[in-house]
């Protein structure tokens, strides 16, 4: 039987989150579980553990686009402080925004591994989404309620997002307020094993298996069935994120 979370009334139940960026309330509805294993479902039986999961949708301020997140973590205080300390939203994503776009600004970036424990990871994972025609993919704004006045500077990063791809992804972008840490891994093709990669940063000619940067950033992910790209944050970092 799956783990339960504070946030889970039924232990045979999800939680589904709407969430709608021109409507500030949250409705909070429960769905039952689907049958179609997920990456998050396959995750779990490749670590051989059984994850705290929830489901939210987010909506678009014109209501025109949709996405169904499935989100999962080991450790279910952090999965529950994830969804209750951030604000989420989406925004519809036309084009790929040019290379010039931070030609004036310098990224800090150095080598490094991230030292954050597995317990502190989140996945992410779009499992259903209803987009407008003409719009080639999405981005998924994540900010800390906290007010920046009120918050401290960590030492490090203190969270992990483990954002996972669709079938046959190009890129992944991050913008971030703050230095935030990027790594990847990738599953080349179906159902081969997630393996960590070396990812080269289109802004900065960058390639490692692990960057620190802040501003804009775009990672080529193409050629794999799936990308995995896992983002350290602390808490006075803001961020968006999409794959396209």
């Amino acid at each position: 039987m799956k783990n339960s979370i504070p946030l889970v009334l039924c232990s045979m139940l999800l939680t589904l989150f709407t969430i709608s960026c021109n409507d500030a309330s949250e409705e909070v509805v429960s769905v039952e579980s689907g049958t179609k294993l997920s990456e998050i479902d396959l995750l779990e039986k490749e670590m051989g553990v059984s994850l705290f999961k929830a489901e939210m949708v987010l909506t678009d301020d014109a209501n025109t686009n949709t996405v169904t997140l499935q989100i999962a973590s080991r450790n279910a205080e952090e999965l529950n402080h994830y969804l209750t300390n951030n604000d989420f939203s989406i925004e519809p994503v036309q084009s790929i925004q040019p290379l010039q776009y931070l030609a004036d600004r310098t990224p800090v970036t150095q080598d490094q591994e991230s030292s954050l424990d597995n317990s502190k990871r989140i996945y992410s994972e779009v499992i259903d989404q209803n987009l407008s025609p003409g719009v080639m993919s999405y981005s998924i704004h994540v900010k800390q309620k906290m007010s920046k006045a009120g918050r401290e500077l960590a030492n490090g990063y203190t969270y992990q997002l483990s954002v996972i791809s669709g079938e046959w992804p190009t890129y992944f972008s991050l913008y971030s307020t703050a230095n935030v840490g990027v790594s990847f891994k990738i599953r080349p093709i179906y159902r081969d094993p997630w393996d960590i990669a070396e990812i080269c940063n289109e802004f900065t000619d960058y390639c490692d298996f692990y960057h620190t940067n802040s501003y804009h950033n775009l990672y080529t992910v193409e050629g794999n069935y799936k990308a995995q790209a896992l983002v350290d944050y602390n808490n006075i970092s803001d961020f968006s994120y999409s794959f396209l």
